[in-house]
């Protein structure tokens, strides 16, 4: 089957074929028109595109767990100690730099359970750079971080995570997580929670 297509056109046809039932073959082609006239992509070509794009994605899904997992103290408790340790591989790392480091998902567990006593927490990602490579991924997203360490011990930081994926049978996990911090103040007033 040959698709002629321009840019997003060229989306959309090999997305017709999902759905119709009919993932493209690898024997198919798509021409491309418009700057890139001439080329032809196979759909080998676009089932990987897809799913490299699948996999940043679901990548950056098992980040933003972590941080939701990670935060609370406005509607939940803070630090979901299982569901934080959910999201490693069984030898995983959690290295969190002056806050401390736990190897394997039970130490990650525990490491959480014993964040549970800070009432506070809120990450805030962004920039995120996802290099996948089969079935291993490396992603760095910034962070800033609000945390009530108890008391009056609130502070902001900010941090550069430095992490490392694996696809396992079950998606997804995080390999290594490693927190570089790049600032750190006292917040006096502590946080206020609420409107």
């Amino acid at each position: 089957m040959l698709l002629q297509a321009r840019g997003m056109e060229l989306a959309r046809r090999a997305a017709a074929l999902y759905r119709v039932g009919r993932a493209p073959k690898a024997t198919d082609q798509i021409a491309v028109l418009g700057p890139l006239q001439g080329w032809t992509v196979s759909g080998n070509d676009v089932l990987a595109r897809v799913q490299r794009i699948e996999d940043i994605q679901a990548v950056a899904d098992v980040k933003a767990a972590y941080c939701n997992a990670a935060d609370g103290g406005w509607d939940r408790p803070s630090h979901d100690a299982e569901a934080v340790a959910e999201l490693f591989v069984a030898d995983g790392v959690w290295d969190g730099g002056t806050f401390g480091r736990a190897d394997g998902r039970d130490a990650i567990r525990h490491l959480f359970e014993g964040f549970g006593r800070f009432p506070f927490a809120f990450h805030c990602i962004s920039n995120p750079i996802i290099r996948v490579d089969g079935d291993i991924a490396h992603g760095q997203w910034h962070a800033n971080i609000a945390i009530t360490l108890g008391g009056d011990r609130s502070h902001a930081m900010g941090a550069i995570y430095d992490d490392t994926f694996e696809r396992t049978d079950a998606g997804w996990k995080l390999r290594h997580l490693r927190a570089i911090p790049v600032y750190g103040v006292k917040v006096p007033a502590g946080f206020r929670v609420g409107p």
